[in-house]
């Protein structure tokens, strides 16, 4: 990556993040496609949600801004075991950010939706269906500091097939538990976002997993898990 001409290598860069943010729309559009088919009123609901996901979804994407230029850094001068820091303290960070938004958006769920201008049906479905999202928030979060930490390192296609297979997931398990295909009772929109946890579940433990291996430029050693004021301040600051 080093030599050689810059645009090939830019592009080789760029296209897995550009086809991962793409996926990333996948989750509510497909759905959107399914819960079509339960009403109209359920459509809205998840509608009425697809901004407020996309602000979580920007949040993680900004706090795991500074890991990319950190690791990067660390990486690129060589300082392999202060790369790998930074990301348990991403970690840390992602957590401690995402826990406190999920508990906050649990706790103020009514009034937030009312502020949004859900009413009737809408309302008792997007409720069922934010409530779960909420739940699924710490893994949306942990993903994109996995992400950012191997893009930091100058891997930006593991995240990419790790996404590609999760939007996948998402989109096999929608008509089971929104419609209540095989043994799977019909659960709506609150099945859609079950969908959508089960396939964040799965991209967030395969992605710390291969932090923990390590061999893709960064390694997450769990002795790290310990607060760094300087490393968390400078990722405060860099974000």
């Amino acid at each position: 990556m080093t030599t050689g001409t810059i645009a090939p290598k830019l592009l080789v860069l760029a296209y897995p993040l550009v086809l991962g943010n793409l996926l990333q729309t996948f989750y509510n559009l497909a759905d959107m496609f399914w819960v079509g088919r339960v009403s109209p009123d359920a459509v809205g609901a998840v509608s009425l949600m697809f901004p407020l996901t996309w602000m979580f979804v920007s949040t993680a994407m900004g706090i795991t801004a500074a890991t990319i230029a950190l690791v990067s850094q660390y990486v690129g001068a060589g300082d392999d075991r202060q790369a790998d820091r930074v990301v348990a303290q991403t970690i840390l960070l992602t957590i401690a950010v995402s826990v406190t938004l999920a508990a906050l958006g649990w706790t103020f769920r009514h009034e937030l939706l009312s502020t949004m201008g859900a009413e009737g049906q809408v309302f008792v479905d997007a409720l069922e269906y934010i409530e779960v999202i909420f739940f699924a928030l710490p893994l949306t979060f942990l993903f994109f500091a996995f992400r950012a930490s191997l893009q930091g390192a100058g891997d930006t296609k593991t995240a990419m097939w790790l996404m590609l297979g999760s939007a996948g997931l998402n989109v096999v398990l929608d008509p089971f538990l929104i419609l209540g295909w095989g043994p799977f009772p019909a659960m709506g929109t609150r099945g859609a976002a079950w969908a959508t946890f089960a396939a964040r579940a799965f991209v967030t433990a395969a992605g710390v997993g291969i932090l923990l291996r390590g061999g893709f430029g960064v390694k997450l050693h769990p002795r790290d898990l310990v607060p760094d004021p300087a490393i968390l301040t400078k990722l405060v600051d860099v974000g």
